[in-house]
């Protein structure tokens, strides 16, 4: 009900759901949700992921509760973007989370770099 209302007020918004039992997230999909998050299935994934690949599921958690500030982000690459200037976009991000000094909150720096 909370989807529906929220999309009804803004239909630009971005809904995330949470959905108990998964036989319900197409009728919460309908509902104008668009990711729907189920704690249980979720879980259940987690669990199956430690088992299988134990070093990536460490890496995540250490990514999600970090306290180096150190985050994945998200950039969104144009579908014309031409592959061989993916490396600069990369490098230019990185550029953009320096300070004035160029000293990464994590520690890191950038001493120098040329784009060509």
């Amino acid at each position: 009900m909370i989807s529906l209302s929220a999309k009804q007020l803004n239909p630009k918004l971005r809904v995330v759901a949470r959905c108990h039992d998964v036989k319900n997230v197409e009728k919460t999909r309908r509902a104008g949700a668009d990711e729907i998050v189920s704690p249980d299935f979720t879980g259940g994934l987690r669990i199956v992921s430690a088992m299988v690949r134990p070093h990536v599921v460490s890496f995540l958690d250490d990514m999600l509760k970090s306290d180096d500030n150190l985050r994945m982000e998200e950039v969104v690459v144009p579908r014309v973007f031409p592959a061989n200037c993916l490396p600069c976009l990369i490098l230019l991000r990185a550029i953009a989370f320096c300070s004035p000094s160029g000293r990464k909150e994590s520690g890191y720096s950038i001493q120098s770099c040329s784009i060509s």
